[in-house]
């Protein structure tokens, strides 16, 4: 068994109105690079780069391609359906009754 003085020092056994410390929010700070400040770096992440007429054309290809495989999936098939409700059939043995 430890000792009081033990307890004491390792500061036991008083943990009575101890609320849990409050943690600080993290700060990110941004710094300048040798050669260029601050604001030149925030510029330049900043700056949207134009796309290309190639790359331009080439999403338009796919965007269009992707909307008439939607369009073919969700056309019905076989021209005019016939609503017929599906039998449902129950899981079970024999006698009808549930797995158990």
């Amino acid at each position: 068994m430890w000792t009081q003085s033990w307890r004491r020092l390792n500061k036991k056994g008083k943990d009575e109105g101890v609320a849990k410390k409050k943690a600080r929010k993290v700060v990110k700070a941004q710094r300048a690079i040798v050669g260029a400040s601050i604001q030149q770096i925030r510029a330049t992440q900043k700056e949207v780069k134009p796309k290309s007429a190639a790359t331009e054309a080439a999403l338009k290809e796919v965007k269009d391609r992707k909307a008439a495989a939607k369009k073919a999936t969700s056309a019905p098939r076989g021209g005019n359906t016939v609503n017929i409700p599906k039998v449902q059939q129950r899981a079970g043995n024999a006698r009808g009754g549930s797995k158990r």
